[in-house]
């Protein structure tokens, strides 16, 4: 049955109320571009206490389910339920800290206690001395060497993982008993997101598999990281203890971690407001204000989602094959009326990617002559179409799904209207998730689309470089192809200064932009609860609640436990 059939009453009460709004805010304003930005209040460091710590407690989080595949770190394409439980006990070489405004990502070191570029291409790890694993049979607390990282990072791609990346490797050897050398093919500077800190480039020993290798039993959890697994219940609970021997001194505070399964969002909800839990993350802005209400003690992380609306076009097929008609499709969306209206305020207007992503430009940082193409303004619109050649305007279909859930539903149900203002007579054609996963997202559609942007961080490594010509379309899926962009991309993918690389990624941003390839609707907040007991720095973002468990949770401490 068609998605658009199976909306409830309450969703389009509520669009109807958005297109309400959004009229009053944003198509109302219709000569008069938007600023050039919405930038959200900068936030303050998440749960950070001068209290002196209380070390003791349990921490309660949840999962949405057991893990499938059983405890395998290496599982090709990674799973979260696994990954969750995998991070509080296994560590990486690198890991992807977090500043506090945004949420935004960075690379610190972890096992590898510096990694370096000793040329072009060739990468050493230097391993951390005096790093023990858990103090568990078999592998009984021994030391963690350069071997354990160089057999855990083979396994893994002997596993599936990491295609490219093996082929691009012409060696990797344990040099000694702490130093790994890892040889390139070519320059590859991005090596420490796309490999070190990958979501599977987890060290473990050898050892924990047994004479078979089989690393799907919870016995084998077995890794260098601040809590081990005391015990799982399959369907109820996992149940961890802090780690003595932790080679960071007086870390963790916690005394453990239970990790129960809580497969749907009503009994997380009500497990948040009993005190069963001390973490509930990705509640949306309103869902917050009904928490905040029946809770005032709780303490709200924001943070930036990764994946705003793309809107997707053809660009190898008119009539999005004009660059006017790009632009004019994106100075059609009102995209400070979404953060208003559809976002009540809880979101940033983007150029291109999310500002918690390293290297993001903000619509304020671009020249005026680029910049206009981002902001409203559906007088220009429809004067562009006209010299297009289509001054009455451009009838056009926009594909996309009702699965996202809230808000991505409620935007694209406004987008038709705030295309109107600029000329565009669009038809919204709604399809099942199934067929947008398995069409869409894989760049098959027949002109126009909406749907979530996948963004890995940081911006010069996949977001970019997917947009060169002759990628997959499941990345390309504008199906763009500029020569001009390609050169840019093809020399930052080869240059390792830090300095160089981020003015390639300014350049081939603008060009992007400019070129209105795609067009973004305005990122959107994720709002994480935590009762207020939790004290201490709180360190999260999307990889550290999902993969790095541990990271997220050796700094803090609980109040009164």
């Amino acid at each position: 049955m068609n998605q658009l059939k199976l909306a409830t009453k309450a969703r389009w009460w509520w669009a109807a109320a958005a297109l309400t709004a959004l009229a009053a805010m944003g198509c109302g304003r219709a000569n008069q571009p938007a600023a050039g930005g919405s930038p959200a209040a900068p936030l303050t460091a998440p749960a950070v206490s001068d209290e002196k710590p209380q070390p003791g407690g349990i921490f309660k989080y949840y999962n949405r389910d057991d893990p499938q595949g059983g405890f395998e770190p290496h599982i090709p394409g990674g799973r979260r339920d696994a990954r969750r439980l995998h991070g509080l006990v296994d560590e990486y070489a690198v890991v992807a800290a977090n500043e506090t405004e945004y949420c935004q990502q960075f690379l610190v070191p972890s096992l590898a206690e510096k990694w370096r570029f000793t040329n072009d291409t060739t990468l050493q790890l230097d391993i951390r001395k005096g790093v023990k694993f858990q103090n568990r049979p078999p592998v009984n607390g021994r030391e963690l060497t350069a071997e354990d990282v160089v057999w855990s990072y083979k396994r893994m791609f002997d596993r599936g993982e990491l295609k490219n990346m093996v082929k691009a490797i012409t060696s990797m050897e344990a040099t000694d008993k702490n130093t790994v050398v890892i040889k390139l093919r070519e320059a590859m500077p991005t090596i420490g997101y796309e490999f070190l800190s990958y979501r599977s480039a987890v060290i473990i020993p050898k050892e924990a598999g047994g004479a078979s290798g089989d690393f799907s039993k919870p016995e084998t959890l077995i890794g260098t990281g601040p809590f081990i697994l005391k015990s799982y219940t399959p369907g109820v609970k996992a149940i961890y203890e802090k780690n003595p021997d932790y080679w960071k001194p007086g870390k963790p505070y916690l005394d453990g971690v239970e990790i129960s399964i809580m497969r749907d969002d009503a009994t997380r909800a009500a497990a948040l407001r009993t005190g069963q839990l001390d973490l509930l993350d990705e509640v949306t802005a309103s869902e917050k204000a009904n928490f905040s209400q029946a809770n005032p003690n709780l303490q709200w992380i924001k943070c930036e989602a990764s994946s705003p609306f793309g809107i997707y076009m053809r660009n190898d097929k008119e009539p999005f094959n004009n660059v006017n008609v790009r632009r004019a499709l994106s100075m059609s969306i009102d995209r400070e009326a979404i953060v208003k209206g559809i976002l009540k305020g809880e979101g940033n207007v983007s150029a291109l990617s999310p500002f918690y992503v390293k290297g993001a430009l903000k619509p304020a940082d671009l020249p005026a002559n680029i910049r206009k193409w981002v902001e409203y303004n559906p007088t220009e619109a429809k004067k562009l179409l006209a010299e297009a050649g289509y001054p009455n305007g451009l009838s056009v279909a926009l594909e996309g799904t009702l699965a996202y859930g809230s808000p991505y539903n409620e935007i694209l149900q406004v987008l038709p209207v705030m295309m109107k203002t600029g000329g565009f007579n669009v038809s919204l054609k709604v399809v099942e998730q199934a067929e947008h996963q398995s069409t869409h997202t894989v760049g098959i559609y027949d002109k126009l689309s909406a749907s979530k942007m996948a963004y890995l961080e940081p911006l010069d490594t996949n977001p970019l470089s997917n947009l060169r010509s002759g990628q997959n379309f499941s990345d390309n899926r504008g199906h763009i192809a500029d020569p001009e962009y390609d050169k840019i991309v093809d020399q930052l993918l080869k240059t390792v200064d830090d300095a160089k690389r981020l003015e390639l990624t300014k350049q081939a941003q603008l060009r992007i932009i400019d070129q209105a390839y795609v067009s973004t609707t305005p990122s959107f907040f994720n709002f994480n609860a935590l009762q207020g007991r939790v004290k201490g720095k709180f360190s999260f973002n999307e990889i550290t609640f999902r993969e790095q468990t541990g990271l997220m949770l050796q700094d803090i401490w609980l109040k009164g436990n």
